[in-house]
């Protein structure tokens, strides 16, 4: 998988998640992930599907996050690929621009 500190950041401000993703066609990839995130005590799951080999944004909302109350002092942002979480095994993702954002982004 692949993980980010946050650094204590206070998210509880923010309603979405957002980021762009796609996967390598030549490679392969999965259609599916699982991410998290995490505070001190909590960590809020929930996967991720409709992964192409196109560029796709992704918006999340917060509240869509199960087990995760609190959204101050957030530690890590992770995005889990285990064997039950994926599609496939074997293959590339790419991502870009991930950030919070207080009102859904418009493009």
């Amino acid at each position: 998988g692949f993980f980010t500190k946050l650094m204590d950041i206070d998210i509880s401000n923010y309603h979405y998640l957002v980021l762009y993703i796609k996967g390598d066609a030549a490679a392969g990839f999965t259609t599916k992930i699982n991410l998290e995130l995490k505070n001190r005590l909590e960590i809020g799951r929930m996967p991720l599907t409709g992964i192409t080999d196109q560029w796709k944004k992704m918006v999340i909302p917060l509240n869509k996050f199960s087990g995760i109350r609190e959204l101050k002092e957030m530690k890590e942002l992770v995005i889990v690929l285990n064997d039950i979480g994926v599609t496939q095994k074997i293959g590339v993702l790419y991502l870009g621009d991930i950030y919070f954002s207080k009102d859904p982004p418009t493009d």
